[in-house]
């Protein structure tokens, strides 16, 4: 017992050279161990955030998808504000599925308020959901609330998303925010 005590004090005093204490190592697995739970932490944060938005975008209801008007239409003052709607609505989307084709695209996209006709596909870019089983289940409960073609890309989430644009009380408030 009297040599392993003095063998901690030996390690102790060696360790105040060195730099290298088993107080410091073990403050440095305790460091270790707290870092890993953080990270885990922010990832369910994340998981949970995500879950709880498509909690809110399986609940909207679709109103049309207003990328085949963009699509027809050429940008002018008239239909910035649903520009401008779509690019919102889309980039509030995109923070959960950043890893969409058309999310690749929307910061250029929305620093040029969806001028350039890329930004302004024939219909709406959105795909993620597509795959996901529990809501292609939800879809075939849910179909009254959405168009007669059921293939149509807009029962997809993101779409539902843009949608909001498609109603006249929201691109009124989006021509007040803009003439500010």
């Amino acid at each position: 017992h009297f040599i392993s005590k003095l063998q901690i004090w030996w390690d102790d005093l060696k360790g105040l050279f060195t730099g290298r204490s088993r107080a410091l190592k073990r403050m440095e697995r305790l460091q270790s161990r707290l870092d890993k739970a953080e990270k885990k932490a922010s990832l369910f944060g994340k998981e949970l955030e995500k879950y709880k938005a498509n909690e809110i975008f399986d609940a909207l209801e679709f109103l049309g998808d207003p990328f085949p008007l963009l699509h027809q239409l050429d940008p002018d003052e008239q239909n910035l504000p649903l520009r401008v709607c779509v690019a919102d609505m889309a980039a509030e989307y995109c923070r959960y599925y950043p890893m969409e084709t058309y999310c690749q695209l929307l910061g250029k996209c929305s620093s040029q308020n969806l001028v350039p006709k890329y930004c302004r596909p024939e219909k709406c870019p959105f795909e993620s959901s597509r795959n996901e089983s529990h809501y292609q289940e939800s879809l075939k409960k849910n179909t009254s609330s959405f168009s007669s073609n059921k293939e149509d890309v807009s029962m997809i989430r993101g779409c539902k998303v843009v949608s909001t644009c498609m109603q006249k009380s929201v691109i009124e408030e989006y021509k007040k925010l803009l003439t500010k």
